[in-house]
């Protein structure tokens, strides 16, 4: 399973650089989530991340597709409603796909089978649990996340209040992987945490090899 990372759009900048610098080699990805950045905001503070050791290859836009193509990033990852080509040329959305990884975001069957068809690299399913930043909104579920597993044929990483318990239950259901926002990013000691949840999913993955492996 992969671990994503977010960052939360209300943490000041330099607590947002020192807990990627701390965590980002025990993740897949970091995506970058300042909405109310402007593009050279978002240049500046992503040349910030590469000078503390941070790889490119580690780290996703939310948006800004011809920034992370110019920048060689890892990928870029678009809203539920928005498609690549409302930003970028025919020309350069080839480059973009045949250079970068493109994730969405999505709530639904419908929208995760789009997402696939319109050949973004995976997806994000959630919330998958009850989180404090959609108050009053119910959490999807494990049986939603678990048809969508079962439907796509690209990777769903699972994200929304999930914490270290719920590892397991999501390796068990199929999920590609799991992302974390506040989790993460506003824990007294995010390296801690973030081992918390690599704990979990090395359980997981033994208890999987366990059962699927040949009696002698």
């Amino acid at each position: 399973m992969e671990i994503h990372v977010i960052t939360p759009e209300q943490l000041h900048r330099q607590r947002l650089i020192d807990v990627a610098s701390c965590v980002y080699p025990y993740v897949n990805a970091i995506h970058i989530r300042q909405k109310s950045w402007s593009s050279q905001e978002m240049k500046r503070f992503t040349h910030q991340l590469l000078e503390q050791g941070i790889p490119a290859s580690k780290l996703v836009l939310n948006g800004h597709p011809l920034l992370a193509l110019d920048m060689q990033l890892g990928g870029i990852h678009l809203p539920e409603q928005v498609q690549l080509a409302e930003s970028a040329s025919e020309h350069e959305c080839m480059r973009i796909r045949s250079s970068l990884r493109v994730g969405r975001s999505v709530h639904s069957m419908d929208s995760g089978k789009r997402a696939e068809w319109e050949g973004c690299d995976y997806v994000f399913f959630g919330h998958v649990y009850a989180t404090s930043s959609k108050p009053g909104i119910p959490p999807r579920g494990l049986v939603a996340a678990k048809e969508l597993c079962n439907t796509l044929h690209i990777p769903v990483i699972a994200i929304g209040g999930i914490q270290p318990q719920h590892v397991r239950e999501l390796h068990a259901i199929g999920v590609a992987g799991i992302a974390m926002m506040s989790g993460i990013f506003e824990a007294e000691q995010p390296e801690r945490q973030l081992e918390r949840y690599r704990k979990e999913l090395t359980k997981a993955e033994a208890t999987k090899i366990q059962i699927g492996s040949d009696p002698e």
